[in-house]
């Protein structure tokens, strides 16, 4: 296979993934490697949100199915009422608190020692 022929072989990969027949054919050299990165870091997003939507549902079939199966009296579980995220951004902010907190407290401490 010639590189003509290898070239006209990937082209439609490239259209397929944004670039213009212009930025293949007539663009800088190394425009088509840009892109195929960019395809690349757009399938790891893509893959990653796949999973996170699949905690979801796996999440929603949990809590339906432990509610169905659950004895009469037994305390139901609830769906998450906000999203991961917002659940992992207070959960950060509530151990840098803590950490601030905490390094207040030793701070007093040592003051205290220091005066007695």
């Amino acid at each position: 296979m010639t590189m003509g022929e290898q070239f006209d072989e990937l082209l439609p990969f490239y259209l397929s993934i944004g670039m213009t027949y212009t930025e293949y054919w007539d663009g800088d050299n190394k425009l088509p490697r840009y892109f195929r990165r960019a395809y690349k870091e757009k399938l790891k997003q893509r893959d990653y949100e796949m999973w996170r939507q699949g905690l979801y549902v796996y999440e929603a079939v949990l809590v339906n199915v432990n509610n169905v199966m659950a004895k009469k009296g037994s305390e139901r579980m609830k769906y998450p009422a906000e999203p991961y995220m917002m659940r992992e951004e207070k959960q950060k902010e509530e151990e840098r608190k803590k950490l601030e907190m905490d390094k207040f407290k030793n701070w007093l401490e040592q003051l205290k020692q220091s005066w007695w």
